[in-house]
């Protein structure tokens, strides 16, 4: 009866909120600018060595959707060998001549009797995506870079969405692989394999 009872007054109320979706998607109809009816707010995200981006900026509080309902998150995983990159951009200590500069793809490095050059040989990122309410539309992959598989997903979320909250999950895997010289003149190369995951909680509703 309890269950029966509820589902009556959730049909009572479908129209009033149909109306109510309604009224905020034609309000928002002629905005300028790209943005659209629905406003987005970042819940909570968790994972070690990892950067999180929402439509290119890095994650914070909020987000926008453009007038499609759609939005883009991108994830890169922040292993050693990245966080050596960054670090050598940033400010390489003395005894160390860089060679080139470095990218979060490659880097290359000399000290009197040693160089090294370290390069990403693969990269690929797996996603899920999860709307508890059955409003996200679409879900499209597509990569930052040349040889990275994935690391950008764009979402869609149906414009109508009144209260609507989506799980992302997400894991990636990079290839490093570095070739270079010892003192003593031989050849050096080395591998390094580096993953991490990211779990990310968003909330999608209409703007008031």
């Amino acid at each position: 009866k309890v269950v029966a009872d509820s589902a009556a007054a959730g049909k009572k109320m479908l129209p009033k909120l149909d109306g109510e979706a309604k009224k905020a998607v034609a309000k928002h109809a002629h905005d300028s600018g790209d943005e659209g009816p629905l406003k987005g707010e970042v819940v909570s995200t968790s994972g070690k060595d990892v950067d999180i981006w929402i439509n290119g900026q890095k994650v914070g509080t909020t987000f926008t959707l453009d007038k499609t309902g759609t939005f883009t998150v991108r994830v890169q995983v922040l292993g050693a060998r990245r966080k050596q990159s960054k670090d050598l951009l940033a400010k390489h200590p003395a005894g160390i001549t860089l060679d080139g500069t470095p990218t979060d793809w490659a880097f290359a490095y000399s000290t009197a009797n040693n160089a090294s050059r370290w390069q990403v040989t693969d990269e690929q990122y797996t996603w899920k995506v999860t709307g508890q309410r059955g409003k996200v539309t679409g879900q499209t992959g597509s990569s930052s870079h040349a040889g990275v598989k994935d690391d950008k997903m764009k979402i869609t979320v149906a414009t109508d969405a009144l209260n609507e909250t989506i799980a992302i999950d997400v894991s990636g895997d990079v290839k490093w692989e570095m070739t270079g010289t010892r003192a003593n003149g031989a050849a050096a190369h080395d591998q390094a394999d580096e993953s991490a995951t990211a779990s990310i909680v968003l909330h999608v509703g209409l703007k008031k």
